[in-house]
């Protein structure tokens, strides 16, 4: 799979970089995405404003069943975890996809309270 990929913008073209965007991709041994690391500089000082982790688990028949993220998403670059989310994925016998639930703590400060939930049924 991709391994990562780094995006520099400047944004008004005077040859000096505004902001940085590092991704980093990692795979488990079926090829499955696992974890995403991502890093900003918002300013293009070299100091990472923002850090997020993604972590990605998968069922015995290799359906996405979940993700979590942790990340310093303040813009502070300080490493403190100010943002926590889960997404959690609920399918059928036959692999079809019934239920997301995302859960967000937008302020990091643990599972609960959660700031944010959606819930989205599918049908077929």
């Amino acid at each position: 799979g991709l391994a990562g990929w780094t995006i520099q913008l400047d944004k008004d073209a005077n040859g000096t970089v505004d902001t940085r965007d590092k991704t980093t991709n990692s795979y488990d041994s079926a090829s499955r995405l696992i974890r995403v690391v991502q890093e900003q500089d918002y300013d293009g000082d070299g100091v990472v404003d923002y850090r997020g982790v993604r972590s990605s688990a998968y069922s015995a028949q290799g359906l996405l069943t979940a993700d979590f993220l942790e990340a310093d998403a303040d813009g502070d670059g300080s490493g403190v975890i100010t943002l926590r989310s889960n997404t959690s994925r609920i399918y059928s016998l036959s692999g079809n996809l019934l239920k997301t639930v995302y859960e967000e703590d937008g302020d990091g400060d643990g599972p609960s309270p959660i700031n944010w939930r959606e819930v989205t049924a599918y049908t077929y």
